[in-house]
């Protein structure tokens, strides 16, 4: 045996330094011999070594999982690009990964932020991304496929992750200086430009000259478009051109410009809208840029920015006037205009305009909004630290509370604000606020984790004694005989525990309720345009 051994390691020295073109032939001869595990590693220093192993070959180990289990990542790309199975099951679970991430949600969400992470680093720091880009190595052939997964899970799921990450694996290939795949992706330059958009948290007049050059080399029909549109779909993309937007929009109130002269305004504008059909876009293979009939421009933001004035005239108690309706119906027609607009709700809530808030919370109301991850993360975000209580009363109390039965969203964030601010809040106001949602029939199972880390936060102020509701709600107790509390957030004083100082969060409540895609997700996928030559 010592002697058998002596020689496979001799063997497989003596592999490292043979031609590619002698390699068929020693495979040929030992191949048969797989199956011995003493003598794999030869088979498996030939496999390694060989550039374009036989399909034959390929098969084979492909069919027999301990085999497959054990080769090499090279062969296993090899294996991939014939068995396209094989190669989700690798991915998928990455996926999951990838879309679960917490503290990666958190950040994605955000769209009223001054401090924007660093993309190249927040990429180098993503295990599951950085995984598929091992995976791919330099094959255009898996990149191909990864996009095809990322394009129809996007259609089938709606999840802009999958946005997130059509524009992430390009630019992690392109940190990693794989030039073999992201120089021939006709997206390459464009999502570099939007990519240093995004680090800058500006859109600078010379990046919107270079996004136009790479824009304007494609074509109508151009398959290539619905890439872009998910590129520009991506959160973090999609809401620096929002702000950037709002801030060209008050830079023109100071200067008393004119939307419809500002070419910036009209450009970032078009990429935004672009980025919004990308959904309808893929999925009904219409690859042409949205069609503007150039009211967003002439109508909806000179409406805006003469709200944006009044704001910055009106005093601090003064009454805005009524809303104009046909802002409001703007936003109902126009997911840009309703973009925008959401973002300025977030800027009155910063500001802490109680009035303007209020106003125009109750226009903004609609399910849609109320499903709106990002803006209601956002809301939340900015009014964790504000301890006025009348703009808490107007946002949670009167807005978002009474529509916690209806959006799983809302009811999350609600839980990530009692839990971040309970410190300030007295026991009744956080009993109160429980009560309520655990009367509604959203699904607990999705949110236990977050009632448990609840539970475990505020153990020395909830007990199954004063909120037998919640226990009840979280299936930890039997029906209550005692009648439950009644009280109102705007009736209660501080009590002991809390008192009024804020404590800091601990923790981020601002991920997903966790999904997990399967297989189905990526049946009746659109086909991709491949990525194998430069774009003309």
């Amino acid at each position: 045996m010592q002697l058998l051994m002596h020689l496979r390691d001799r063997l497989v020295q003596r592999i490292e330094t043979l031609p590619q073109e002698e390699l068929d032939s020693i495979l040929e001869t030992t191949f048969p011999f797989i199956a011995y595990e003493e003598l794999q590693d030869v088979q498996m220093a030939i496999l390694r070594r060989h550039t374009s192993i036989p399909h034959a070959f390929l098969q084979q180990i492909s069919a027999t999982p301990d085999l497959y289990a054990i080769c090499p990542l090279q062969v296993q790309r090899q294996i991939w690009q014939i068995n396209e199975d094989l190669f989700r099951d690798k991915v998928f679970p990455l996926l999951n990964q990838y879309i679960n991430s917490a503290e990666f949600d958190s950040c994605m969400n955000e769209m009223h932020v001054d401090d924007i992470p660093d993309p190249t680093k927040r990429r180098e720091q993503n295990v599951a991304l950085q995984k598929l880009v091992n995976m791919i190595g330099t094959s255009v052939t898996l990149y191909n496929m990864m996009l095809h997964f990322f394009r129809t899970l996007f259609v089938n799921t709606k999840n802009l992750h999958f946005c997130t990450m059509r524009a992430e694996i390009l630019m992690a290939l392109h940190d990693a200086g794989v030039t073999a795949i992201y120089e021939v992706d006709p997206c390459h330059k464009f999502a570099w430009c939007l990519d240093a958009c995004v680090r800058d948290n500006t859109v600078e007049p010379r990046r919107i000259k270079e996004m136009q050059t790479y824009f304007d080399a494609i074509g109508g029909g151009d398959p290539v478009l619905g890439d872009l549109a998910m590129i520009v779909n991506d959160p973090f993309a999609a809401h620096t051109l929002v702000r950037n937007i709002f801030n060209l929009l008050c830079e023109l109130v100071d200067q008393e410009g004119m939307p419809r002269t500002n070419t910036a305004l009209a450009y970032i504008s078009q990429l935004l809208n672009l980025g919004l059909h990308a959904p309808a876009m893929i999925e009904h293979q219409n690859f042409a840029v949205p069609a503007d009939d150039g009211t967003l421009v002439s109508v909806f933001f000179p409406m805006l920015a003469i709200r944006i004035l009044e704001d910055m005239v009106r005093e601090d108690e003064e009454l805005p006037s009524p809303l104009d309706p046909d802002l409001v119906a703007f936003c109902e027609k126009s997911p840009l205009a309703n973009k925008v607009t959401l973002y300025y709700v977030l800027t009155r809530v910063q500001a802490k305009d109680v009035p303007g808030v209020k106003d125009l919370l109750t226009a903004m109301a609609t399910p849609t909004i109320l499903q709106d991850v990002s803006f209601i993360q956002s809301l939340i975000t900015l009014l964790i630290p504000i301890k006025d209580a009348q703009i808490r009363t107007v946002v949670i109390d009167e807005y978002l509370l009474p529509h916690a039965h209806s959006s799983l969203v809302v009811h999350k964030q609600l839980l990530r604000f009692i839990i971040t601010v309970h410190a300030r809040l007295s026991t009744r106001e956080v009993l109160h606020y429980l009560q309520v949602l655990t009367s509604v029939s959203t699904d607990s199972d999705k949110l236990r984790s977050i009632y448990e880390m609840l539970l475990e936060r505020l153990s020395t102020r909830i007990s199954e004694h004063n909120a037998p509701f919640l226990f009840v709600y979280l299936g930890l107790l039997g029906q209550p005989s005692q009648e439950l509390p009644t009280t109102t957030a705007e009736a209660s004083e501080s009590e002991s525990t809390g008192g009024e100082v804020q404590q800091q969060a601990e923790e981020t409540l601002s991920a997903p309720t966790t999904t997990n895609i399967s297989a189905g997700d990526a049946d009746t996928s659109p086909q991709p345009p491949p990525i194998d030559h430069p774009h003309s």
